[in-house]
């Protein structure tokens, strides 16, 4: 008997995840042709229809939500036994991790060659992803594990959520007041040119509702992406933003940096599927973070 190929199964699992041969094509990262052409032959090796096309949209048949259904755990037990076999033979395992571009990837980064010194045989690679990106990228099992702040709950059925910081956001403002200015007040902050995050990212939420919160309206003058644009764009004009403080600790830019009054923070986590295949080397360096940054705030009490 035939059997399917793990390229056409991952393809059809791609599908199911996406609705559509257009996101499920640039999630697979191949032609849309290519993809469609492989699951027609996956149909013909089944001898069963998958999905149901037509010529403004597809979507899958009962036989196709049942066989999507099997080959993502297929694939998934596949996966695990994969990563189980390498850590039983000591062989060396990579472990993807998206970081949260506005949480910044330099903190992440420093963990790099010090994790792997004491981890012989576990390499972690690092991707500075925005955050619909990194959604996508762990659902789609392109990453392992995400450094995130906490998004919206609703979206992580069936995975890992760990608090390992809690990051207050402080102003950074190095040509808008003094050094020894001490703690800009909300109604101070509302006043000043602020740069703010895009409107679609969870963080500019959290921002958004820190003012409304205290009955003001910021005064917008720029939309950045990352903390590092934002940070040069505040050097470079008569600018701030909100900022993470071991972000800018980190990079040395805490001079001209103020604490809010009231505070406003935010928990950084680290996101995981349950039943993940590298479970094992994702829970030594979750260890390992929780570890830190926990001695970290003993330091510092």
């Amino acid at each position: 008997m035939e059997l399917p190929s793990i390229q056409q199964l991952t393809y059809l699992v791609a599908y199911a995840r996406t609705g559509n041969f257009t996101q499920a094509a640039q999630t697979a990262n191949i032609a849309q042709s290519t993809l469609s052409a492989q699951i027609q032959k996956l149909e013909e090796t089944v001898g069963a229809r998958l999905i149901e096309r037509t010529r403004k949209s597809s979507h899958l048949t009962p036989a196709g939500v049942l066989f999507a259904e099997r080959a993502a755990e297929i694939l998934g037990h596949l996966a695990e036994t994969v990563a189980l076999v390498q850590e039983q033979a000591a062989a060396p395992v990579d472990l993807h991790i998206g970081v949260l571009r506005t949480l910044g990837d330099v903190l992440m980064n420093r963990h790099v060659a010090h994790f792997s010194e004491k981890n012989h045989g576990l390499t972690l690679c690092i991707y500075d992803m925005e955050e619909e990106e990194l959604l996508a990228s762990l659902k789609n099992e392109h990453i392992d594990l995400a450094s995130a702040y906490l998004l919206r709950r609703e979206e992580f059925a069936g995975y890992e959520v760990v608090p390992f910081a809690r990051d207050e956001l402080i102003c950074y403002a190095p040509n808008l007041r003094a050094a020894d200015a001490g703690a800009v007040s909300r109604a101070e902050l509302a006043k000043l040119p602020l740069i703010a995050y895009p409107s679609k990212y969870f963080i500019q939420d959290t921002v958004a509702g820190y003012f409304c919160a205290g009955g003001v309206t910021p005064t917008v003058c720029a939309r950045l992406s990352t903390p590092y644009a934002m940070i040069r764009y505040a050097a470079a004009e008569r600018a701030c933003a909100l900022l993470p403080h071991r972000l800018l600790a980190e990079l040395g830019r805490t001079e001209c940096a103020f604490p809010l009054d009231p505070p406003l923070s935010i928990t950084a986590v680290l996101i995981y599927k349950k039943n993940a295949p590298k479970r094992r080397a994702i829970h030594t360096f979750v260890d390992y973070i929780c570890g830190y940054w926990a001695a970290q705030v003993e330091e510092q009490q």
